[in-house]
């Protein structure tokens, strides 16, 4: 049930990634650029993770994820091999 509509169990149901990254109740001010959003006392916090869908969530996430989020301790020598590495 959501407000006074009932949604049968079941239903896929989505939202476009526009509504929620603009979101105010989520990310005040969302048409400001503010890095420090993501931080928590100065470090790199996860509490809005599950709000960051610029690439998709489950299923239906984008495949090229990895090459946005190198893997930790990479360094040029990997990131080199990584990014000019034949795909396949």
């Amino acid at each position: 049930m959501y407000k006074d509509y009932v949604i049968p169990a079941g239903t896929p149901i989505s939202q476009t990634p526009y509504f929620i990254l603009t979101h105010p109740g989520v990310f005040p001010e969302p048409h400001i650029f503010r890095p420090e959003r993501w931080l928590d006392g100065g470090k790199l916090s996860n509490k809005l993770d599950k709000y960051f869908v610029a690439f998709g969530k489950g299923s239906r996430q984008c495949l090229g994820m990895k090459f946005v989020y190198p893997p930790p301790r990479t360094g040029p020598r990997e990131l080199s091999a990584l990014l000019c590495s034949p795909l396949g």
